[in-house]
C-alpha cells in the first residue's frame, strides 16, 4: 500500500514540477515586460543555484543514511514469512450512480 503512495506521489510530482516550469517561464517573462528587475533575482536564483551551484561543495555529495531498528524490527525483519491466506471475491454489480 506504501509503495503504491509513493508511486503516486511520484507521478504527481511530475505533473506539478512541469507546471512549476510554467510558472517559472510566465513569472520571467512577466517581470521582463514590466521592467521589475528587482523580482528577476528572486524568481531565478533558486533554480539557478540548484541546477548551477556557484560553490562545488554544494552539489550532491556522498549521502549516508543510518536507520536504527528497534530490537523487535529486527527480529521481525530477521523473522521468516508466515503465510496469509486470502479469498477473491467477484462482484458483477456496478455501483449505483
Amino acid at each position: 500500500m506504501q509503495e503504491r503512495g509513493l508511486r503516486a506521489a511520484r507521478e504527481r510530482l511530475g505533473e506539478i514540477a512541469y507546471k512549476a516550469v510554467d510558472n517559472l517561464d510566465w513569472a520571467m517573462d512577466s517581470a521582463r515586460s514590466e521592467n521589475d528587475y528587482e523580482a528577476m533575482p528572486k524568481i531565478t536564483g533558486q533554480v539557478l543555484e540548484r541546477t548551477m551551484p556557484r560553490r562545488d561543495d554544494l552539489s550532491a555529495g556522498k549521502l549516508t543514511i543510518n536507520i536504527q531498528l528497534s530490537e523487535r524490527q529486527h527480529a521481525l525483519l530477521h523473522s521468516p514469512l508466515e503465510p496469509i491466506e486470502a479469498e477473491i471475491v467477484e462482484h458483477d454489480e456496478k455501483p449505483a450512480d
